[in-house]
């Protein structure tokens, strides 16, 4: 049997728009916004890689910045270190063996590495919180060496750039509180400790009242540190444990013995060591 064949004279042609036909409505909307995505594609690519650029730029300024951050810490730590780590002895006793804490031959080297290093790091990083804290290492090693003026502008200089809410605020107003002391403004350290106190149940009240007490006992001002003495007894009753228990039992012994009748300690327990088999 002859096979059918496809007769290409019977081949639907399309009408030109000349003679009046065309493509419905559908197909021109179609074919219009095909000519459109290929006329936006170029657009839609170079959007596309400005959007890449840009989450790349992000990525690599949070990476840097990271860094720096990392690094900023690293010098903190270091001050840190120089301040409470630090051993003052002959480095030669350790035989130039690499040591776990700084080794300085005397107070004064101390104190230029310090004092130095935090130069370093509140002329690289001024403002940040690395260098915020830098300033209690600051005051700290300024009271230390006697330099309470100087130490109370660190403080304040400290205070200024934190808020209550900062988890180191307690030993700004400390920090403060003992170089007003030092410089002999009484009125005004105890004033800071009062503050510092706040209302019962504070972070800070239990020392603060104790350093009230001792402030006012050493400016001789008795009924006043008694008063705060009282307070702490009734707050932190000596029979138990507290921070500053025994140096409050200290200062009672010195201002009014008689308040220390009835507040002997609870016995300590002990761990003895099982005798040897």
């Amino acid at each position: 049997m002859e096979l059918p064949s496809w007769d290409r004279s019977r081949t639907k042609k399309r009408p030109s728009p000349a003679s009046g036909g065309g493509d419905d409505a559908f197909q021109g909307a179609v074919r219009q916004v095909g000519r459109g995505a290929a006329r936006r594609g170029l657009w839609i690519v170079l959007g596309l890689v400005a959007v890449l650029g840009a989450a790349v730029a992000i990525v690599v300024v949070n990476a840097q910045q990271e860094t720096k951050a990392a690094e900023r810490t690293a010098a903190l730590a270091s001050v840190a270190s120089y301040e409470a780590r630090a051993r003052i002895t002959d480095p030669q006793v350790f035989g130039g063996a690499k040591q776990p804490f700084p080794v300085f031959a005397d107070e004064a080297a101390r104190a230029a590495a310090i004092t130095g290093a935090i130069a370093d790091l509140q002329k690289v990083a001024p403002g940040s919180s690395q260098e915020v804290l830098t300033r209690l290492v600051e005051g700290a090693d300024q009271l230390r060496g006697g330099r309470f003026a100087d130490a109370a502008a660190s403080y304040r200089r400290f205070l200024s750039a934190v808020d209550e809410r900062h988890p180191l605020y307690f030993m700004g107003r400390e920090g403060l509180a003992f170089a007003l002391e030092g410089a002999g403004e009484l009125d005004a350290a105890v004033a800071e400790l009062k503050g510092l106190a706040g209302l019962k149940g504070s972070l800070y009240r239990e020392m603060a009242l104790y350093h009230q007490a001792r402030v006012l006992a050493g400016a001789g001002r008795k009924e006043e540190a008694l008063a705060a003495v009282k307070i702490y007894m009734e707050e932190f009753p000596l029979q138990e444990p507290s921070l500053a228990r025994d140096q409050v039992r200290g200062l009672l012994e010195g201002l009014d013995p008689s308040l220390l009748a009835g507040t002997e300690r609870a016995p300590t327990l002990q761990l003895l060591d099982p005798p040897a088999e």
